[in-house]
């Protein structure tokens, strides 16, 4: 019991890393370093599980806050040993955290050991994580068995039917495919997961039609998510790379039939709103290289780079952000005149926004 937790202790360093990269592989700017996080004491074994579980799941969304995320869920693990030394559960998502630090064997020998546990063999997510490890290490056979079983204990699980499509993606399956991912879609319409799973069987398929709906569908789902988080630069990134796909298989439709002039038209307004999400994608990074800056410069941060910052934070709707930069720059240097003008400025810009949705790049209208 003990080599898996000194294991999270030891790759923590290793998954911020991982985190960090995956986040600048998606042009997404790495979180300001903070304060470490604190964590209540968990009140009895249950409630370390339910915290640790739902910590675990956030974490392996490689989200923004996935390394807080890790070290909360490593931290009510710790938790739910300490209630009972040798639990399952808590044994299984140590398993998943040492996946996340890429310590793959480590975690593969404590969720197999799970799923054979009374309680982990009538777990779907127990089965569905060992089919993502075996996926991972391309063992697609196993993978599809796990998935399979992890579809008979969850069969409303959307989840499992992505994964699932995908694994006979690399099966040469492409019927099974398109079919689990119809499922999924069937599950849950309102996200975009099932879509781009959908999509990318259908192109496999050369269905590419209904691959254009279907990855139209998912960029619609994941503009509804950005209305209401302007500044999430995973969203952003996200239908940059769903034009990319969209614009692939506009590509394959025009060699298919050269003649069809809408194909032409949505290919247009594919690549212009994908060059306006290129340019907050930049202007995101521009913003965390600038309040960088400020940190560096100090005592003698030039007013332009202020005044900068404040105008690229209102442009990516990071205004509650550059507040927060701004006054604990104020606490250090009061009479800077530029900084208070610019927190007044930005604070008036977080009130405006309360009252009204942000504006996004306009939906290209079909042809």
């Amino acid at each position: 019991m003990l080599l898996p937790r000194v294991c999270l202790l030891t790759g923590l360093v290793s998954f911020a890393v991982v985190a960090t990269a995956d986040a600048v592989g998606q042009a997404q700017s790495p979180a300001p370093a903070q304060e470490p996080p604190s964590f209540e004491p968990a009140r009895d074994l249950s409630d370390a599980l339910q915290r640790a579980t739902a910590a675990v799941r956030e974490a392996e969304e490689r989200g923004p806050d996935s390394v807080a995320k890790f070290k909360e869920a490593q931290f009510y693990t710790r938790e739910a040993f300490k209630f009972d030394p040798v639990n399952a559960k808590a044994e299984f998502i140590s398993g998943r955290l040492n996946r996340l630090i890429n310590r793959t064997r480590d975690a593969f020998s404590q969720v197999q050991k799970y799923v054979k546990t009374p309680e982990g063999s009538v777990d779907w997510e127990g089965f569905k994580v060992l089919g993502d490890l075996h996926y991972e290490g391309k063992y697609y056979v196993q993978a599809d068995a796990k998935y399979r079983r992890a579809a008979q204990l969850a069969p409303g699980e959307p989840s499992v039917y992505i994964a699932w499509s995908r694994c006979n993606l690399k099966l040469a399956k492409r019927e099974l495919a398109i079919r689990y991912a119809r499922k999924a879609v069937e599950l849950d319409p309102t996200s975009a997961d099932p879509y781009e799973a959908l999509a990318e069987a259908l192109v496999e398929d050369k269905q590419f039609d209904e691959a254009k709906a279907a990855t139209i569908a998912a960029m619609r789902q994941t503009r509804l998510q950005l209305r209401d988080n302007p500044a999430d630069v995973q969203l952003l990134t996200r239908l940059q790379a769903g034009h990319q796909s969209l614009q692939g298989i506009l590509t394959s439709l025009i060699r298919k039939d050269a003649t069809v002039g809408a194909y032409y038209v949505e290919y247009s307004n594919s690549v212009a709103e994908a060059l306006e999400f290129n340019r907050l994608i930049t202007l995101h990074r521009l913003q965390f290289s600038l309040e960088q800056g400020i940190v560096a410069t100090q005592p003698n941060t030039p007013p332009q780079l202020i005044e900068r910052y404040a105008e690229v934070s209102a442009a990516v709707m990071k205004n509650k952000r550059a507040v927060e930069v701004l006054e604990k720059y104020l606490q250090a240097h009061p009479l800077d005149e530029t900084a208070t003008k610019a927190v007044e400025k930005l604070k008036a810009m977080v009130q405006r926004r309360s009252m009204g949705p942000p504006s996004l790049p306009a939906e290209p209208k079909q042809p």
